[in-house]
């Protein structure tokens, strides 16, 4: 489970993923600094990457076996950390 809120805390949103996901990394701001400079993923904070690094690469260090899985790459930039999570099924959302 992933909670998202603005600065005051006053509007949150929960984010679950019943059951095991496929990979997830947790990365501190200044490692993924990149992400920050983008003006158009200021705006946002739940994304899902199309064509993305970590995917391709889970699926090679998975020598294919999660190929046969519909996989996502879900992305969370929040204001200290970026979390990565891929997972065959979506979250819900509360």
């Amino acid at each position: 489970m992933i909670e998202l809120s603005n600065e005051d805390e006053t509007e949150k949103i929960l984010l679950k993923w019943d059951g095991c996901v496929v990979s997830y990394t947790c990365s501190e701001e200044s490692a993924r600094s990149i992400l920050y400079d983008k003006q158009e993923l200021t705006k946002w904070t739940f994304f899902k990457v199309e064509n993305s690094s970590y995917l391709k690469w889970i699926e090679e260090q998975s020598l294919g076996i999660e190929q046969r899985n519909k996989l996502t790459h879900y992305c969370i930039i929040g204001i200290n950390s970026v979390v990565d999570i891929i997972a065959s099924y979506e979250p819900e959302v509360y």
